[in-house]
């Protein structure tokens, strides 16, 4: 876990980077936002590199979708088909559904691709999706890991109401006024922190009679890392330094 977050912080290099160079080379011209990164690679690279870098670029957003597709599949017959529709089911209906489930997926989802031609950016605009179920699913996992004793109807009511909040926020024409002001960003942030307390309120009025414990099975080794804290912490401290570097406190003058 701790290898993937440091290589998480290697997304500024590879995401925010190319787009500060693109502005500068380009900035002025009639380059659209989304075609300056196809634009950068063909001048700075020769034309054979710009072929193999197509090739990557390809193998990268099919493996991507391929796993995509696999984890939802997987999510919807372990999680949804077999403990909810059909208990009795075999492994071969469990697998059957799960096929047919990730065809209707991936039509729906290339068949919506060309909605995405309309956006400014795709990149802001997939981590705008992502907050759908990314708020409701952390908020869950923070008063989960923290709070032992509140129920897991709490979690269900902070995933339901937590994506219908966004939801309504994005979609709904007289709530887009409110996200638009307070900014995406910070919107989602006050979803987050209003389902925290909403858990939090639950577990007040109905908390478990026990504190919840993990019951670990022993077929994983899990002794901790005597080092994961400290790693834990540079961590934390190298996200802020990037945070730090790269925000624009002049705003808070006015």
């Amino acid at each position: 876990m701790l290898i993937c977050g440091a290589l998480k912080l290697l997304g500024p290099l590879y995401l925010v980077l190319p787009g500060i160079i693109a502005f500068h080379l380009y900035a002025g011209t009639q380059i659209k936002a989304d075609m300056a990164y196809g634009q950068l690679v063909r001048h700075v690279l020769p034309g054979p590199l710009t072929g193999l870098f197509a090739a990557v670029m390809v193998g990268a957003i099919l493996s991507s979708y391929n796993s995509a597709l696999n984890s939802t599949a997987t999510l919807f017959s372990l999680g949804i088909y077999r403990p909810m529709i059909n208990k009795e089911a075999t492994d071969e209906q469990v697998v059957r559904w799960g096929k047919v489930f990730g065809w209707a997926i991936a039509a729906v989802s290339m068949a919506s691709a060309p909605l995405l031609i309309g956006q400014a950016s795709i990149f802001g605009y997939l981590q705008k999706m992502n907050g759908l179920y990314f708020i409701p699913i952390f908020a869950v996992v923070v008063v989960g890991i923290l709070f032992r004793r509140v129920p897991p109807l709490a979690a269900k009511v902070g995933l339901i109401v937590g994506f219908t909040t966004i939801a309504t926020g994005y979609f709904v024409p007289a709530f887009q006024g409110v996200v638009t002001a307070m900014h995406e960003f910070h919107f989602l942030g006050a979803v987050f922190v209003s389902l925290v307390l909403v858990m939090l309120l639950i577990g007040f009025l109905r908390p478990l009679s026990e504190p919840w414990k993990q019951q670990h099975s022993g077929d994983v080794e899990m002794t901790p890392w005597k080092y994961a804290r400290p790693m834990g912490l540079v961590l934390l401290c190298i996200v802020m330094a990037i945070y730090v570097g790269f925000a624009d406190f002049s705003v808070l003058d006015g």
